[in-house]
């Protein structure tokens, strides 16, 4: 009798732990408005990257701002040739209006995507300027955490890949909102929130 209740109580618990985390569809969040905040270090320096989505259809555009020590803010229009085709991550964001027609930013390609899910290794291009570029591969699928409606147990399914020096992006696996939730180059962006 005390075995039946032990582990009908070890179930419940179980049960409880697993319906704490709310698994979300991004398509049900990520739309016109959405704010997405990310934690960056770069250069020694802390700071908040702040995405206002403006458009998801037939490109993907959307304001950004930055908290102090860089106080910095512009627009980006990425067009949709770009978020199918690209093989360059837009990673250097600059005070004006940036038009993406070859490289894609916050977002990876379908062509990256399509690559990575047959866990087949791609060259991109991190840094368009300094011709730098790298071979990401290696993907593995995983949940990562962020908060959403005051509530920090929320997970999207992500994807990571890698390179040989250690840089990794991580990304919502899910082919129409790839968005990036993680990066560590030379310096790291983390999602931490989602407001709409």
């Amino acid at each position: 009798m005390t075995s039946i209740f032990t582990k009908s109580i070890f179930l419940m618990s179980m049960l409880m732990h697993i319906s704490s985390f709310a698994y979300l569809n991004p398509k049900s969040i990520i739309k016109k408005g959405t704010k997405i905040i990310y934690d960056v270090s770069y250069n020694g320096m802390q700071y908040s990257l702040d995405i206002t989505i403006q458009e998801v259809e037939n490109k993907f555009s959307f304001e950004w701002n930055t908290s102090k020590p860089l106080n910095k803010n512009g627009i980006i229009n990425i067009q949709k040739n770009a978020t199918q085709n690209a093989s360059t991550l837009f990673n250097f964001f600059t005070e004006d209006k940036a038009e993406l027609v070859d490289q894609t930013s916050i977002l990876i390609s379908n062509k990256m995507f399509q690559n990575w899910q047959k866990n087949s290794s791609m060259e991109i291009y991190l840094d368009n300027e300094k011709n730098k570029k790298s071979i990401f591969g290696n993907g593995y699928d995983h949940t990562q955490n962020f908060q959403y409606k005051n509530d920090n147990s929320n997970e999207f399914n992500c994807r990571t890949v890698s390179d040989i020096d250690g840089y990794s992006i991580t990304y919502l696996n899910d082919a129409e909102f790839p968005i990036i939730v993680e990066m560590h180059l030379d310096w790291s962006i983390k999602l931490r929130r989602i407001i709409n």
